[in-house]
């Protein structure tokens, strides 16, 4: 899966990293690649990923380097449920958190 932000503005290459990232973890996806450029979205998006914490890992593409590689970290399984949308792509969303809080009830 590849995310390009090249010719973005930094604000917009930001919000749709996001937006990419969460759509990404929430379906499963365990890497992606990020086209950046040479620009300054290539020297900020490591400082973005700091921010996000479903990732674990950013490696520069070498020998291009205009570009990532995203991996981020495994989902957990239990408590997932899918909820159609009408896009073609189904969302997840992990429940664990909340039975966790408010305990398993019915």
């Amino acid at each position: 899966m590849k995310l390009d932000l090249h010719g973005k503005t930094i604000h917009e290459a930001w919000q749709t990293f996001k937006s990419h990232t969460e759509i990404c973890k929430l379906n499963g996806v365990r890497k992606f690649v990020v086209i950046t450029g040479y620009g300054k979205i290539y020297e900020e998006l490591p400082r973005w990923t700091d921010s996000i914490s479903c990732i674990s890992e950013v490696k520069s593409m070498a020998p291009n380097y205009g570009s990532y590689e995203i991996v981020l970290k495994k989902n957990k399984k239990e408590h997932i449920v899918e909820i159609g949308t009408k896009n073609p792509i189904k969302s997840r969303v992990n429940l664990s958190p909340l039975l966790q809080k408010y305990g398993k009830k019915g």
